[in-house]
């Protein structure tokens, strides 16, 4: 486990709005495979990552991009995946990069005109790497008997605890990333 620092990158994200909704030209980014082969920026490794997204933010804007669904970037088992089975809602995922180097890329979007929206998987966890279940020895986290929905196990939101878990890791991705919206995956 790594503790960070939330204090320590600096933003230069402060003159940057979010373009009127109906004037959205939404680009869905999936960071992992984002820049790579064929890239008119050069190559970079694979999966690419957070730096990687951020360095060709401008590249975006001259397409006539001004916001990008970012396909989940929360921890997600293993090192590839489209992020739709995570395993938590608070973590960005490593193999991308560093809290900061997330951060770089909100800020660099955000410099370029760029709105950043982030997919939320809420509605299931990771069905190999569900830490949830069972989390201190008691199933609060789910419905019991259990719900099944196509991806995994339902959440139970009817535990005020539960719907704070979720409700609080939207308010963090808000203001410790500068996220402008979200998009709610099978909701």
């Amino acid at each position: 486990a790594y503790v960070e620092n939330p204090f320590r990158y600096s933003w230069g994200d402060s003159n940057f709005t979010i373009p009127n909704w109906d004037r959205l030209v939404v680009y869905q980014l999936h960071i992992g495979t984002f820049a790579g082969y064929n890239d008119p920026a050069g190559s970079t490794a694979f999966p690419s990552g957070y730096r990687d997204v951020g360095n060709r933010a401008a590249h975006l804007a001259q397409l006539g991009v001004n916001a990008v669904q970012v396909c989940p970037w929360v921890e997600f088992p293993g090192d590839l995946s489209a992020g739709y089975n995570p395993i938590t809602q608070w973590a960005p995922e490593w193999k991308y990069g560093t809290p900061d180097d997330l951060k770089f890329m909100i800020d660099k979007l955000h410099q370029n005109g760029i709105a950043v929206l982030l997919d939320l998987v809420w509605n299931h966890f990771s069905s190999t790497d569900n830490f949830l279940w069972n989390y201190d020895g008691t199933q609060i986290y789910f419905d019991t008997p259990s719900v099944e929905t196509p991806w995994g196990s339902q959440a139970n939101f009817g535990i005020p605890a539960v719907a704070d878990y979720f409700a609080h890791s939207s308010l963090y991705w808000f203001q410790e990333f500068h996220v402008d919206g979200y998009r709610m995956d099978a909701t």
